[in-house]
């Protein structure tokens, strides 16, 4: 039964009508059930770190030219998502960005580079060799926007800007774009093939299959946009 004080229709929103089982308001739970999260944990997660990827990449506004990867599946269950994947999205600039579910055990995003690498994640980041980290950004190299939020969140500094009208640090078009790498990998690991990508027109090329997953999903009534 649904537990007392949960409205259990509006919680389900525009997702299909199901049966209510305690686990699926568990935090982190439904995030992995297509219903709610389409591409599950892949997307839910993987969206903080892509995200980031895209912004050192310097291909915030576009997106990658070909995708492809794999993916183990649960057997049954609620869950219907990626349980572990590895994806590899290739830039027209020559960059891989490599998508897994699992980096050294831990979360973050890994730049490498000529002299070594830099580990990023939200609690800080490291660096090999470790004398990389103490070096000063010279006046000919790119600085990326520093954290610099009025309330040190996201949506503190989405109120900060619709105050003074600046441009919050992650704009719903960079968002989107980024967010689209998530739905790529998703799409190719349920075909398990290289699929081909045009960044500005936002369709596979010469693949009809791939771009019929690009299609919404239905919303329940009344839900609508």
């Amino acid at each position: 039964p649904v537990p007392e004080g949960v409205d259990f229709d509006r919680w389900l929103g525009p997702a299909p009508l199901r049966p209510f089982t305690p686990n699926i308001l568990e935090t982190g739970y439904h995030e992995r059930i297509s219903d709610f999260v389409p591409g599950g944990f892949m997307n839910a997660w993987g969206i903080h770190h892509l995200d980031i990827a895209q912004w050192g990449n310097g291909t915030e506004l576009t997106g990658p030219s070909e995708v492809e990867g794999s993916a183990t599946f649960p057997k049954g269950g609620l869950v219907d998502t990626a349980i572990t994947w590895s994806v590899a999205l290739r830039f027209p600039d020559g960059v891989t960005v490599s998508f897994t579910d699992t980096s050294k055990n831990r979360f973050g995003i890994l730049f490498r580079g000529e002299r070594g690498w830099v580990h990023v994640n939200r609690g800080g980041f490291e660096t090999e060799p470790a004398s990389l980290a103490k070096e000063t950004i010279g006046a000919g190299e790119v600085r990326l926007a520093g954290h610099d939020m009025g309330h040190e969140s996201h949506p503190g500094n989405f109120i900060d800007c619709v105050l003074s009208r600046k441009r919050p640090l992650a704009p719903i078009e960079i968002g989107a774009r980024s967010d689209t790498l998530c739905q790529l990998s998703d799409i190719a690991v349920r075909l398990g093939r290289k699929l081909r990508w045009d960044p500005a027109a936002e369709r596979f090329i010469g693949d009809a299959t791939a771009n019929r997953l690009l299609a919404s999903y239905p919303l329940r009534a009344p839900w609508r946009i």
